[in-house]
C-alpha cells in the first residue's frame, strides 16, 4: 500500500517554527493584540491537547473526543495557534503570509492524509468522513467508538504534545516581553 502523507511532519513543524521566528522578529505587538492572541493560542493548545489524548495514529479511525466534531482537530488547534501569533505580530501582511502558509501546507496535507486513511481503513473512514466535518467543527458525529474512546495523558505524552505546549508558551511569553520592553 502506498502512503500519501502530504508534507512530512518535521517539515510542517520546522517551517511553522521558522514562520513564528520571523513573526517575532518583525512584531509590533500591542496590548490588545497580545490579549486576543494569547486567548487564541490558549484555545489552540486546548484543541491540540484534547485531540492528542484521543488519537491512536495508524491503528484505527479515531472517532471519540474532538474527533466527533472535526476530522482534523490537531490541525484546527494549529490554525488557532497561528491566528494567535498573527494577532500578536500586529502586522497586516503577516496575516496574509500565515493564512497562505496554512492553506497551502495544511490544505495539501489534509487531502493526502485523507486519501491515505480512505485507503487504509476503507468504509470505516469513508463513513466517518461522511458524517464529520473536515474543517469547521459545526456538527457532532453520532458514533463514539474505537480503541481511543477515553482521553489519556499517556497519549498526550506519547505524541510529545507537552513539547508543543512548552514551545508555544515560551514563544507567547517572548511576544509579551517584546511588547513590555518596547513600551
Amino acid at each position: 500500500m502506498e502512503t500519501r502523507r502530504g508534507i512530512p511532519p518535521a517539515v510542517r513543524v520546522w517551517s511553522g517554527i521558522g514562520l513564528a521566528v520571523v513573526g517575532l522578529a518583525v512584531a509590533r505587538p500591542t496590548g490588545l493584540g497580545l490579549l486576543i492572541g494569547t486567548a487564541c493560542v490558549g484555545y489552540g493548545l486546548l484543541w491540540r491537547v484534547w485531540a492528542s489524548g484521543y488519537i491512536e495514529k495508524g491503528t484505527a479511525v479515531t472517532t471519540a473526543g474532538p474527533y466527533r466534531l472535526h476530522r482534523h482537530p490537531l490541525y484546527w488547534g494549529t490554525f488557532w495557534l497561528g491566528v494567535g501569533w498573527a494577532a500578536m505580530v500586529g502586522r497586516l501582511w503577516f496575516w496574509a503570509v500565515f493564512l497562505g502558509y496554512y492553506a497551502v501546507v495544511y490544505g495539501w496535507t489534509v487531502r493526502q492524509e485523507e486519501a491515505d486513511l480512505r485507503e487504509r481503513f476503507g468504509t470505516a473512514y469513508a463513513s466517518y468522513a461522511a458524517r464529520t466535518p473536515r474543517w469547521l467543527p459545526l456538527r457532532r458525529s453520532v458514533e463514539r467508538a474505537g480503541p481511543s474512546a477515553s482521553w489519556s495523558w499517556a497519549r498526550v505524552r506519547a505524541h510529545r504534545e507537552h513539547r508543543t505546549v512548552l514551545a508555544v508558551l515560551v514563544g507567547t511569553l517572548l511576544f509579551w516581553l517584546r511588547w513590555k520592553l518596547a513600551v
